[in-house]
Order: C-alpha cells, then sequence, then structure tokens
C-alpha cells in the first residue's frame, strides 16, 4: 500500500439509493486509502446523525454521491 495515502481519512456520504454505489466505491479505494467510511459503517446503537457529523468532522476527505434519486 502507498504510505502516502495510508493516514488519509475519507468519508463516502450518499443517499440509501445509493448505498451499493457507495459500498463498491469503497471496495476500489481501500487498497489506497486505508481508512475508508460509510453508511453501513455505522455501529448498532449508534445515532445516524451523530456518527456522519463525527466522521465528516474527522475526514481528510469527504467525498458526497449526488445522483438523481
Amino acid at each position: 500500500m502507498n504510505s502516502k495515502y495510508n493516514n488519509l481519512k475519507l468519508s463516502i456520504i450518499s443517499s440509501s439509493a445509493d448505498f451499493s454505489f457507495a459500498k463498491t466505491l469503497k471496495n476500489i479505494l481501500r487498497p489506497l486509502i486505508s481508512n475508508v467510511w460509510y453508511y453501513e459503517d455505522i455501529l448498532a446503537g449508534d445515532t445516524i446523525k451523530s456518527s456522519v457529523e463525527k466522521e465528516i468532522e474527522e475526514s481528510d476527505i469527504i467525498l458526497i454521491l449526488l445522483s438523481s434519486d
């Protein structure tokens, strides 16, 4: 793995209609950036809003997926 990107944290924000694409994108990016987060990484018992806000605040890169859905 390229150590230049190893310490980056990337968050993928998307609508529920785009979850499958976000998951595919996460798997594609994982060899380049080891810390990739998206909606399915929210733990049981966590609130969605606070989890997303926390990830946005801690991320180096935020990728927002916008679609017609």
